[in-house]
């Protein structure tokens, strides 16, 4: 194959025209092939070069040595120097020679185009004979392996993200051009090179360059040098998009990028072996895997990239190779690099290779694994043990105990590590060579369970089967002995709920011997195994009390515990609780604290629960003052619940209400439920008013429990006064004055009284009186009407003056002026006084006696 050349100057006049042309050209050449070519061969010095330089000078200006692709796929390979003057003395000149590569065809002995970087065969003159096709093109000597590595070394920061780049101008036709800036052409020809070597045999020869441009932004070649007087913008564009930016001076460059090849192919290079490179490249290009497999059988030394690299590739191919191989593998993978750092993935390689060779092999990776675990890097794997020899568990356990007991009792530790250390330490050894593990991880991983258990979050952090298969073990019997008080405490003094759903998670590793201290537990171990008795709740109590083999002497508490297991979150029946009132002694109920669970639960019932005041009723029995119920406030909640009842069966003396409200104050805060039962029982109490005795109709005065309306007046609770308008607003309201005058005007009196006690008394009186009274009033049969008139006479003719005023005002007025009145005679007592609801303009008299 032959080359043809060109040569490209400014010339004097001749048959071809005069200034810059082709003085020299092969025969035969396409005239449309020089024409493409021409602008590639052109030169402009650097800015800061001198105008006029001498001789001297000359060789300093940079050589613009390139390779680039013609549409047709044809390669143009040249060299420019700048010459300074011109036949006519003017400066500007330059000489190009180039040869042009056919297509597909490549340049002869297969050499790459950067091998010719300052080829004897270069012209810096048009020589006399012209441009005889060339048949070989002999390589410069200014390119080898050691100028290469020592290079690499000196750029050693940038060559990473230069290779990464360099890879992307063949996995993206759109890449950006990689302009170089550097001292000169000659370091931009050894950024070539060291691309070169890197590259698949396939993509090497058609990696485009030039080593110099002054204007990058014209270039069409994929490696651009320049000086660092380019014209270049540096905007951000410029550097993120259209280019990528190495400044080797350290100056603006675009922002790095590294991949795993990349980085695995810069060690490569800076251990000097490109013959890796090349290798790799061969079997498959740009896998870093493939190189950093390579690089560790060959002893190079490789960052956590690359060594993740390489041990990926471990993994899937550790059915292949020799035992040499894995042993030079293994030993350069495990090696301390200059970052101090190892892979994560040691563990699962150890379990693949073991699982091929012998121990010969694999204990040095599963020494690595065991100090990787420590450094909190990987986990366990199943095939350490077998990986190790007893000496060398031993000698780990020596060298690393230590560190791993302070580990374990570090609180900061996470709770999947801490699971991790633990299997590390029952693997080495049982007891560590002295170093036991602290008890402290037991109850760190007693509070994890028990949150995840409360937390109902199955994905939080190892499970209760998997702390069980980390404590199994012998050595860790503190800690699980740790564990299981922890458990115990909180069963104790806590909330047993959480530990039943963690107790069944460790079940299957527990030594039922091991519960033998722990009736709470056994209790709970019960409770997680039974099922709920759907007809009673006592009898799953009395059976968790018999399997923790209970002795109430000895740990009443556990009465407790049982307890709660029963009835977890809600309360047990008032069945229930009587029938465990009755089997229960005094002191027994008192020092298992079931004397406040039982009072709660009364407590705590539905306010129409008609059982909960014999509960209460029970209990006061059961425990007289000095005996349990410590806290005065829960002895006066259940007098309160037992005081509501007689207010509500009328068994309650007059006074009820004061003693109702000071019992209550003294009693909160109070559930709701009995708020509700106190609330609902007083004012309906107060609104039923007084019962017959004796078969003798009291009348009006009889009937008003004005007593207890005044002191609930006068304490003037918004709450009580609210239940009792919603109360006085009811169906049996209404029923009652419908069938009875005599209520009626009871309740025409009561909400005609105390309207100077309070303001919100005073709003709901006059609510009551002019939007439930009266539109009820109008309902009614004449009759009816009369006969509460003769009621309220019988108590005061001003009450009936004020009832004829408010129902019917304008025969109110008429009757007055016949009776020549409009009011009656003195002011009524200072303990019932009467308040007018807007309509009355009169105070009524006395009451008649």
């Amino acid at each position: 194959m032959t080359l043809r050349q060109l040569h490209y100057t400014s010339a004097p006049p001749g048959p071809d025209g005069s200034g810059f042309r082709f003085t020299a050209t092969s025969p035969d050449t396409d005239p449309a092939l020089l024409r493409l070519a021409e602008p590639l061969l052109g030169y402009e010095p650097p800015r800061d070069a001198p105008a006029r330089p001498t001789e001297a000078e000359l060789p300093a200006f940079p050589v613009a040595f390139g390779f680039s692709l013609l549409p047709d796929g044809t390669g143009v390979l040249s060299r420019t120097r700048y010459t300074g003057a011109d036949y006519s003395g003017r400066y500007g000149n330059f000489h190009a020679h180039a040869l042009l590569v056919p297509p597909g065809a490549g340049l002869p002995g297969r050499m790459l185009p950067i091998a010719a970087w300052e080829s004897p065969d270069w012209r810096s003159v048009t020589p006399v004979d012209g441009a005889p096709p060339l048949e070989a093109l002999s390589p410069g000597d200014r390119i080898g392996r050691q100028r290469l590595t020592a290079f690499a070394r000196r750029r050693s920061e940038r060559l990473a993200p230069f290779l990464s780049d360099v890879r992307r101008l063949f996995e993206d036709e759109r890449a950006p051009t990689l302009v170089m800036v550097e001292e000169g052409a000659e370091e931009v020809a050894l950024w070539v090179a060291l691309a070169c070597a890197a590259l698949p045999p396939a993509y090497a020869p058609t990696l485009t360059f030039t080593t110099y441009t002054r204007r990058p932004y014209l270039a069409e070649q994929q490696i651009v040098g320049v000086l660092a007087d380019a014209e270049f913008g540096y905007a951000s564009a410029d550097l993120g998009h259209q280019f990528r930016f190495h400044h080797c001076l350290g100056g603006t460059s675009s922002e790095p990028r590294t991949a795993p090849w990349a980085e695995v192919a810069a060690r490569v290079w800076l251990a000097g072996r490109p013959d890796l490179l090349m290798r790799a490249a061969a079997d498959a290009p740009f896998d870093a895997e493939v190189l950093a497999s390579h690089a560790l059988n060959e002893g190079i030394p490789l960052e956590s990239t690359g060594r993740a690299a390489g041990t990926a590739w471990a993994l899937r191919h550790a059915d292949q190779r020799d035992e040499a191989f894995w042993q030079r593998f293994l030993e350069t993978l495990l090696a301390e690099d200059a970052d101090g750092t190892g892979t994560d993935a040691l563990p699962g390689l150890l379990d693949t290779l073991a699982a091929r060779w012998p121990p010969e092999v694999t204990e040095p990776l599963a020494r690595g694994t065991v100090r990787a675990v420590i450094d909190g890097r990987g986990t366990v794997p199943g095939s350490l043990r077998s990986a190790l020899t007893p000496d060398a568990c031993v000698e780990l356990a020596l060298e690393l105990g230590p560190r791993l007991t302070v580990l374990l009792a570090d609180p900061d530790v996470p709770t999947e590590r801490l699971l991790t250390l633990l299997s590390l330490g029952e693997t080495l050894a049982t007891d560590l060579v002295g170093h036991p593990p602290p008890a402290a991880p037991g109850v760190r991983l007693a509070d994890h369970l028990l949150a995840r258990a409360a937390d109902g979050s199955p994905g939080s952090g190892p499970s209760a089967r998997e702390v069980a298969a980390a404590v199994s073990g012998p050595g860790s019997r503190g800690v699980r002995g740790a564990l299981l008080d922890r458990l115990n405490d909180v069963a104790l003094s806590g909330d047993p709920i959480p530990v039943v759903p963690v107790l069944a998670g460790l079940d299957a590793t527990l030594d039922p011997a091991e519960l033998a201290d722990y009736p709470h537990l056994r209790a709970v171990a019960a409770a997680g195994r039974g099922t709920r008795d759907p007809d009673s709740g006592l009898r799953m109590m009395n059976r968790l009390i018999r399997e923790a083999k209970w002795q109430e002497a000895a740990d009443p508490s556990v009465l407790r515990t049982a307890f709660l297991l029963t009835w977890p979150g809600r309360r047990p029946s008032m069945d229930d609780a009587l029938m465990l009132l009755a089997q229960t002694p005094p002191d027994l109920l008192t020092a298992s604290g079931l004397d406040h669970q039982l009072a709660r639960t009364a407590l705590a019932a539905d306010a129409a629960d008609p059982d909960a005041p014999e509960v209460a009723r029970a209990l006061l029995s059961a425990l007289p003052p000095g005996i349990g119920l410590t806290e005065p406030r829960v002895r006066d909640g259940l007098n309160l619940l037992l005081h509501a009842e007689d207010i509500r069966t009328g068994q309650a003396e007059r006074g009820f209400t004061s003693y109702a409200i000071a019992l209550r104050d003294r009693a909160r805060p109070l559930d709701d439920s009995l708020e509700r039962r106190l609330a609902r029982g007083l004012v309906a109490r107060i609104l039923s008013g007084a019962a017959p005795e004796a078969r003798v109709r009291p009348g009006v005065a009889g009937m008003l429990l004005k007593d207890e309306l005044e002191q609930l007046v006068r304490y003037g609770d918004e709450g009580l006064l609210d239940t009792y308008e919603a109360e006085a607003r009811s169906s049996v309201t209404l029923d009652r004055l419908q069938r009875d005058p005599c209520h009626l005007a009871a309740l025409f009196i009561a909400w005609n009284s105390f309207g100077d006690f309070n303001p919100a008394w005073d709003r709901v009186r006059l609510r009551l009186l002019e939007q439930f009274l009266k539109p009820a009033v109008r309902r009614l049969p004449e009759p009816h009407l009369s006969a509460a008139e003769s009621e309220l006479a019988e108590v005061s003719g001003t009450w009936a003056d004020r009832w004829r005023d408010w129902y019917r005002p304008g025969l109110a007025r008429r009757w007055g002026r016949r009776r020549g009145s409009g009011a009656g005679g003195g002011r009524p007592s200072k303990s019932w006084r009467d308040a007018g609801p807007g309509t009355v303009e009169t105070q009524p008299g006395a009451e008649e006696r």
